[in-house]
């Protein structure tokens, strides 16, 4: 459904009553606030899509409890999903929302019966032109508590290893280029993250962000200033502060070659372990690097209170392959790393399988700061009716207040085939593995999934899959293996 330049009563219209969601949790969360201030300027009216969707399936589980060997329980189970997508792009105003709600009903035992509510919006706005712009996140979504304890593979399991969460982001700032001169950018950000348990940690967040530099892709000398401060405050447990200041001087061979080098001070704030003095001065040299069309590199390498420190990144992209790693060393804490991921995954809230949680969704919101090392690299094939997609990862967190190290590792694997303009085959896997060192507890989670997509007309599809899932642990209390059969059908109301 495309409507072009709908006013504000019609889109009031066309949006679901939010007032007849009965999960208590979820009512709390408003999730119309990213929206009202494009709801309340017809100024940014444009294109707008909205299209809702009704998905019905059948599930067979030979494990619904997730229990070790010899203690079973099968289960049927009825899921109602209503869902819908809502997109709108003008010359100022870009913004899109996905929700889902997943009803589900179980055959033996009603008491089970459950409703899970999943909400990714985000919108930006450009309230001046070529000045000033306002951007929106909001995420509602259940997350993995403790990855070491029985993850099914989708919500269908019973367990008590989930939290509803909910999240928002606000940054209001100044972007623009002075030709031949500077560029600025200037954003303070406010966030939040509520969790829907109270043995959880909720936090606030605030921050400003100055970037002033000379302008880019211009050949010749460069320079640069940068100032960061970023504070969270926990409803329980250590706040922290990070300040960071830098100038970068460099020099541009031309518009795809730079090299710089930095010199700073980091004056951060937080518990550390042995009361070590972590406000000191860093510096770091590196170079960006466009060899062609296709491809880009960025190499640092440098010293901060923690230690040498390196980043690297590369992309390749061609036609039909595309190509990348990476790797970075920085400060973070569980919310920020919680916020980031839900920023960048707001398109892929209908995913039903929660072992495809990065580490940074598998950890409860706390107080404590790490230093991050993250490498992953990955490949994207396409050919004729042929998608392949693998990629891996490594997450090496170093804890400061105690020097704890965690390490998670995973990879993921797809392959997709359309047979025909109405049928497609999907083959997916996917593994991961976490390692706390102060408890030396290893856990690993493997998934397969292989379904097939048959389109019956021009909105209404049908699937069936079969998953096979298996937990191991050195904690052999919460070993399991878990196989579902389901069959469904979404109707796509255009």
């Amino acid at each position: 459904m495309v409507i072009q330049s709908m006013d504000y009563d019609y889109v009031k219209r066309g949006l679901p009553d939010y007032s007849l969601v009965k999960n208590r949790n979820f009512s709390r969360f408003i999730v119309v606030v990213p929206f009202s201030f494009f709801l309340a300027n017809n100024s940014f009216a444009g294109e707008i899509t909205f299209t809702p969707s009704l998905g019905i399936k059948e599930s067979y589980s030979d494990n619904i409890l997730l229990a070790p060997k010899g203690q079973e329980q099968s289960e049927s189970v009825t899921e109602i999903s209503p869902a819908f997508t809502f997109k709108t792009r003008g010359s100022h105003f870009n913004a899109s929302v996905n929700y889902s709600m997943q009803n589900l009903l179980y055959k033996n035992e009603n008491s089970r019966n459950q409703t899970y509510n999943k909400l990714a919006a985000t919108s930006t706005s450009e309230l001046l032109d070529d000045y000033f712009y306002f951007d929106l996140n909001a995420n509602h979504s259940q997350q993995i508590i403790n990855p070491d304890q029985p993850i099914g593979l989708n919500h269908i399991a019973i367990t008590n290893n989930t939290s509803d969460v909910s999240s928002y982001s606000m940054a209001p700032y100044i972007r623009h280029s002075f030709h031949n001169i500077a560029d600025i950018l200037l954003k303070y950000s406010y966030s939040n993250v509520d969790y829907r348990r109270d043995e959880l940690i909720d936090v606030t967040q605030s921050g400003v962000n100055l970037d002033l530099a000379s302008p880019s892709k211009t050949p010749g000398y460069s320079w640069g200033l940068k100032y960061l401060q970023q504070k969270s405050d926990y409803v329980t447990g250590n706040d922290s502060e990070f300040i960071r200041g830098s100038l970068q001087l460099g020099y541009r061979f031309t518009s795809r070659m730079h090299v710089y080098a930095s010199k700073g001070k980091d004056e951060n704030m937080f518990t550390v372990a042995n009361n070590r003095d972590i406000s000191s001065s860093f510096w770091n040299a590196g170079f960006d690097w466009q060899p062609d069309s296709r491809d880009s590199v960025t190499l640092q390498y440098g010293e901060r209170f923690f230690g040498h420190t390196a980043q690297f990144g590369w992309r390749h992209s061609a036609k039909r392959l595309t190509l990348n790693a990476h790797y970075e060393e920085e400060l973070s804490t569980s919310a920020l790393s919680l916020l980031q991921s839900q920023q960048f995954s707001n398109a892929s809230i209908n995913s039903s399988s929660q072992q495809n949680q990065a580490i940074d969704q598998a950890n409860p919101i706390n107080s404590r700061v790490f230093v991050k090392e993250l490498a992953s690299v990955g490949l994207i094939y396409k050919i004729s009716k042929t998608s392949f997609s693998l990629n891996y990862s490594n997450d090496k967190r170093i804890y400061q207040d105690t020097g704890d190290i965690t390490e998670a590792n995973s990879a993921h694997l797809s392959i997709s085939l359309r047979s025909s303009p109405i049928l497609t085959y999907v083959f997916r896997t996917s593994w991961n593995s976490t390692h706390t060192a102060s408890t030396d507890i290893k856990t690993s989670n493997t998934n397969l999934n292989f379904s097939v997509h048959r389109q019956l007309a021009a909105s209404l599809q049908a699937e069936f899959s079969v998953s096979h899932g298996l937990h191991r642990s050195t904690n052999t209390a919460t070993n399991y293996d878990e196989n579902i059969v389901s069959l469904g059908i979404t109707k796509t109301f255009n």
